[in-house]
């Protein structure tokens, strides 16, 4: 590319990967169009905005093929998705936040799109960490209920709280996506009423597993015990529609073509 070193062209290489603009010393720098050939991994992907040094850094907008139907526009460093972004697709998933190594970091909203089934529509607001939520953050489902709390590598672990869409508020400890130690059930039947429930890895104990705790189990008005708990399961049946079938961090892979290239 020798007629090229420092100026605006276009470049295609023989797998059919082809650039249109900016070049300084033989590498894409600046302002360009990059759109990948029929050959490569990432057919009729297309990337257009900022280079450095043959690689995407700045701002830019990154287009998926038809088939994947997603857009990235935001920041890169060094070919990746890297500080600010929005990650959109057709189906109506969506992230917005923080991008580190072109995987979700820092503080964002994510939203599940229809491919995900039954959690379509449900939405995460906090903290990710390499790709997954992990830290302070909020779950809002599409059935009107929510888990407040903390998250660890996707799921919910340690303190929170969870209002499930029959009403029904817990309030204690999660372990890997599960209720897990001392629960405080309630649920607003007019007359303030709350229970003491014990789980341990999202399976309802009852009563003997209070007493080896030695926890009062029961249902409380203000701290008067008003009823013994004897039934098997509490109330905790309704946290089934809780259990999301999609996976720990609940979203799709976001592979995007990178190539450190030269005119040659």
């Amino acid at each position: 590319m020798h007629d090229l070193p420092d100026n605006y062209g276009v470049f295609c290489w023989f797998d059919g990967d082809c650039y249109l603009g900016q070049w300084h010393h033989g590498k894409m720098e600046g302002y360009g169009v990059y759109v990948y050939g029929k050959k490569s991994p990432y057919a009729s992907h297309r990337y257009e905005g900022s280079y450095h040094a043959g690689r995407r850094q700045g701002t830019g907008i990154y287009m998926y093929n038809s088939k994947e139907k997603g857009v990235y526009i935001g920041e890169w460093l060094r070919g990746q998705m890297n500080g600010l972004g929005i990650l959109l697709y057709v189906d109506d998933e969506y992230y917005i936040g923080g991008w580190f190594k072109d995987q979700k970091h820092g503080l964002g909203v994510y939203q599940w799109g229809q491919s995900h089934g039954a959690a379509a529509g449900d939405k995460y607001e906090g903290y990710f960490k390499l790709g997954k939520a992990h830290g302070n953050g909020k779950t809002t489902y599409q059935d009107g209920g929510w888990h407040m709390g903390k998250y660890v590598d996707g799921k919910m672990h340690g303190l929170g709280m969870m209002k499930t869409s029959g009403g029904i508020t817990y309030i204690g400890s999660w372990k890997e996506d599960e209720l897990h130690g001392e629960i405080v059930a309630h649920q607003n039947l007019g007359d303030g009423a709350r229970e003491v429930q014990i789980y341990n890895m999202g399976e309802y104990k009852g009563e003997e597993a209070a007493r080896r705790a030695g926890v009062m189990l029961g249902r409380f008005e203000g701290v008067r015990l008003v009823e013994g708990l004897v039934r098997a399961g509490g109330s905790g049946g309704d946290l089934s529609s809780r259990r999301r079938q999609r996976s720990s961090d609940g979203t799709r892979e976001h592979r995007t073509g990178d190539r450190d290239r030269e005119a040659s």
